[in-house]
C-alpha cells in the first residue's frame, strides 16, 4: 500500500432506530471524534447508545483517478453498514477484527465523497460475544483507525476465513 488517506477525526454524529433509513445528504446534529468509543470523553459524546449513524465527506488525492480504492476499517463494534455516496458498499459483522470494501465504484472523482456508517451493538440484549463490556463499562462502536488506499498495486486481495479451535485455543487462518 504506497497511497493513503487518513479518515480519522471529527465525524458528524446521531442517534438511530431499528430500519431507520440512512441520512444522505443530512447534516448530523453531533460531532464525534474517530476512532474513539462514543462512551469515552475523548470521543466528545459520552454515552451509551444502540444504533447510531456516522457521516462524513472526503475527496480523493487527485493523483487517484484511474486507481481502485479500498476502504478500510481497523474495527468496528459490532455491526457495521457502510454506504458511499448513497450506495450500500457492505456490511461487517465483529467487535475486533479489521474489514475493507472496494469502494472504487461509487466514488466521485474531484467532489466530495459522503460516507455514512450506520452501527448497532446491542450489549445488553444481543447476540454478539462480549468481551471488555460488562454493565458500567462499555468500550466500543469505531475502535480503530479509518483509512481510504490505493488498491490498484495488487497483492493480497482480501479475502480470508478463520476457523477458531477451543480446544487449542488457536484462532488459524483457512483457505476455501
Amino acid at each position: 500500500m504506497s497511497d493513503w488517506q487518513n479518515l480519522n477525526g471529527e465525524w458528524q454524529f446521531a442517534n438511530a432506530s431499528a430500519g431507520q433509513a440512512p441520512p444522505f445528504n443530512q447534516t448530523l446534529a453531533e460531532s464525534v471524534l474517530v476512532p474513539f468509543p462514543i462512551e469515552s470523553a475523548l470521543s466528545g459524546i459520552q454515552r451509551r447508545q444502540d444504533r447510531m449513524w456516522y457521516r462524513r465527506t472526503f475527496t480523493l488525492p487527485s493523483g487517484w483517478n484511474g486507481r481502485r480504492v479500498q476502504l478500510h476499517f481497523g474495527a468496528v463494534d459490532w455491526e457495521a453498514t457502510v454506504y458511499v455516496n448513497g450506495q450500500s458498499v457492505g456490511s461487517h459483522k465483529g467487535g475486533v477484527d479489521g474489514f475493507s470494501f472496494d469502494i472504487t465504484d461509487r466514488l466521485k472523482a474531484g467532489a466530495a465523497n459522503e460516507l455514512i456508517v450506520g452501527v448497532s451493538d446491542p450489549t445488553s440484549a444481543g447476540e454478539q460475544p462480549v468481551g471488555k463490556q460488562r454493565p458500567g463499562r462499555y468500550l466500543r462502536h469505531f475502535t480503530s483507525e479509518v483509512w481510504i488506499a490505493d488498491g490498484s498495486g495488487g497483492g493480497w486481495n482480501g479475502n480470508a476465513s478463520f476457523t477458531t479451535d477451543v480446544s487449542w485455543n488457536v484462532v488459524a487462518p483457512w483457505a476455501p
